[in-house]
């Protein structure tokens, strides 16, 4: 973990807000979850929070991200009011595995693994057709290398020079699989770049300064160079695959040690300590600004629910 970074002190500062926003949400989530609130099932990214508010400051507002089934730190890594988001997940027909909003450049998250992949790339394909100059950003997890939808796309993006950045979090895990079992060569961005030509990067994926840089450094390939870049970010699912997986027995004690002290939220805190910005009100003021949140948006649940319901009956007519 170093300083060398293009990260200006109030991203940083900010970052690391958005970091902790993204683990009060899942919390709050599983909360609203275990009473019965959110229909079907959840995919929590704890452990995986510097990737969310890494990207979501290093992306213009017009930028595009299509999502996998484990959006949550990408939506909130974007600044999207909780309000929003929980009045989908509670009151929606999409939920968490369905989440879209135009208005904040989140083009769908997928349920289907690796459905994504192929509709990012036919979104950018076509904007570089249109001379439309936004970014297109595609998340997967590193189970999804292995699909052969993940293989086509790559082919095709390489032989039609797409400009796209596909974002690989290597979470260790596809499921209960170790990535160590489910794919034969486990340096993915490696892998990538010697059977397409992509170019390609590894970074810690639990370094907020590392995503931002990685993710700034790809955007501005894309725009120049006009071909795919691929990302490739080690990190931790500390959560279970979903919030069925209580158990996660798959994982060694000292497995989930080591990654304990790479957490994300304890390194942000380190390279704000090292930049003298962590004051003993830091955090103090962060938590009551997302409690003001979250007490905000359980309040506006019952009048959603309403318009909601107004909605459903409409369209039903």
């Amino acid at each position: 973990m170093t300083d060398n970074t293009s990260m200006t002190d109030a991203l940083l500062l900010e970052g690391y807000k958005r970091m902790i926003k993204i683990r009060r949400f899942e919390q709050l989530v599983e909360s609203l979850y275990t009473e019965g609130r959110i229909k079907g099932t959840l995919h929590l990214s704890v452990g995986q929070e510097a990737i969310g508010a890494g990207v979501g400051l290093a992306l213009q507002q017009s930028d595009i991200l299509l999502l996998s089934h484990r959006p949550d730190h990408y939506i909130i890594g974007r600044d999207i009011p909780f309000t929003e988001v929980l009045t989908e997940f509670i009151y929606g027909t999409g939920g968490q595995m369905h989440f879209f909003s135009t208005a904040h450049g989140i083009y769908g998250s997928y349920s289907i693994v690796g459905s994504q992949l192929p509709i990012a790339t036919g979104i950018a394909l076509a904007n570089e057709y249109q001379h439309t100059p936004r970014g297109i950003f595609c998340t997967f997890g590193d189970g999804t290398t292995t699909e052969g939808i993940f293989h086509e796309t790559m082919n095709l993006a390489a032989l039609k020079s797409v400009p796209i950045v596909y974002l690989c979090e290597n979470n260790q895990y596809a499921q209960s699989t170790s990535v160590k079992v489910h794919s034969a060569n486990t340096a993915l961005a490696q892998k990538v770049s010697a059977m397409y030509g992509i170019q390609s990067a590894k970074i810690d994926g639990n370094d907020i300064m590392a995503v931002y840089d990685a993710v700034s450094t790809a955007k501005e390939y894309i725009t120049t160079e006009k071909k795919p870049y691929f990302i490739e970010m080690a990190t931790f699912r500390h959560s279970g695959h979903s919030i069925n997986d209580k158990d996660q027995s798959y994982k060694s004690e000292g497995e989930e040690y080591y990654w304990e002290q790479k957490d994300p939220l304890k390194m942000a805190q380190k390279q704000l300590q090292m930049r003298k910005l962590l004051r003993e009100d830091t955090e103090l003021k962060i938590e009551a600004e997302i409690n003001k949140e979250i007490h905000v948006a359980l309040e506006s649940l019952a009048k959603d629910k309403e318009a909601y319901t107004k909605l459903a009956n409409s369209s039903n007519e």
